[in-house]
């Protein structure tokens, strides 16, 4: 009996360790459910695995129940009178056993975090994949301009997900483009206060703020971004664009030169960065560069006219030409 003793108050040590492991992982689990669902799951399982365990290994003290102790003398009284070929039935239940409160407290909060998972999940996924949706129909509007309907579709996915950042931005480029600006700088805040890091938010803010002129604004918060992301040749442009607002044609060369030496070419680029070599009297840079120009629009007058102006004798006059016939088809 001392050992029977021993080895049920040992199970009880056990199990009592492993409902404690059971309730951390369960308080574990309430605090990284924002964080990730793989975080979720892992916790779940083992909170599972442990109360599990601590069912298992759970014994109820019976020891001290007189009820029992009658109850097992009375059975042993009646199995000395009975006939020998009358065994006691194998099935029969130990008499006096109790459920274990500890388990039917486990069993329920298991039961709790199964189904509320799963509804979790399953009215998540559909939210999710409506306001995704939502906001793919939205972005096929923007890009081919029609702004109206492309915000009534962001303002859906938005309502299903106050919180989705693509559907925040969709409708603050939206905005941007209507040119409300003070609206589009809302929209563009509330991803910030999500990430303040996402880059995307920072820039199309940076666009506001050069639109409406605030280039004092515009300048440290791109600063900013290519702080983090040196590479972001849309931002460099945008603050040498601020620069060169500005007039301060120095500082926007420098940053239209980091855009141009990692491969990055447009059409103002290139126009911008000859006009600025023009200003310092570096006219073969200059030259080069309106030529780069030409390659990806050949209708700008003013950069024939230019080129006309600094490439004498017959070269200069094919440009002179040319930008007359323009001039006289844009009349």
């Amino acid at each position: 009996m001392a050992t029977a003793d021993q080895s049920n108050q040992k199970n009880k040590i056990k199990a009592k360790r492993y409902f404690i492991f059971a309730y951390l992982f369960l308080l574990m689990l309430a605090l990284s459910w924002s964080i990730d669902d793989a975080f979720v799951y892992l916790f779940l399982g083992l909170t599972c695995l442990f109360i599990y365990l601590g069912i298992r290994h759970y014994k109820p003290d019976t020891t001290d129940d007189p009820y029992r102790e009658a109850s097992y003398e009375r059975q042993q009284k009646r199995q000395e009178y009975q006939k020998p070929y009358e065994q006691p039935s194998s099935s029969a239940k130990p008499v006096g056993t109790k459920i274990a409160l500890p388990a039917i407290i486990g069993f329920a909060i298991f039961t709790i975090i199964i189904f509320t998972v799963v509804f979790t999940i399953a009215f998540s996924d559909d939210d999710d994949s409506d306001s995704i949706y939502y906001y793919q129909q939205g972005d096929t509007y923007f890009r081919a301009a029609k702004y109206d309907s492309a915000a009534l579709l962001f303002r859906q996915s938005l309502a299903i997900n106050p919180d989705y950042t693509d559907g925040l931005i969709g409708y603050g480029n939206t905005k941007l483009m209507l040119e409300q600006y003070d609206s589009a700088l809302l929209f563009y805040d509330k991803v910030l206060a999500i990430s303040p890091d996402y880059e995307e938010a920072l820039y199309q803010k940076g666009r506001v703020f050069y639109f409406q002129k605030n280039y004092d604004q515009s300048i440290p918060l791109l600063k900013g971004l290519l702080a983090n992301d040196p590479t972001h040749n849309e931002a460099l442009q945008l603050l040498g664009d601020s620069f060169y607002n500005k007039q301060q044609y120095d500082s926007a060369l420098v940053w239209y030169d980091k855009a141009y030496s990692t491969g990055f070419r447009n059409t103002y680029l290139c126009y911008l960065m000859a006009y600025v070599y023009e200003t310092k009297g570096n006219n073969n840079k200059a030259i080069q560069l309106y030529k780069e120009t030409l390659e990806y629009d050949d209708t700008i007058v003013d950069v024939y006219s230019r080129l006309g102006t600094l490439i004498p004798g017959s070269e200069g006059d094919a440009y002179r030409t040319k930008a007359a016939e323009l001039a006289a088809q844009n009349k």
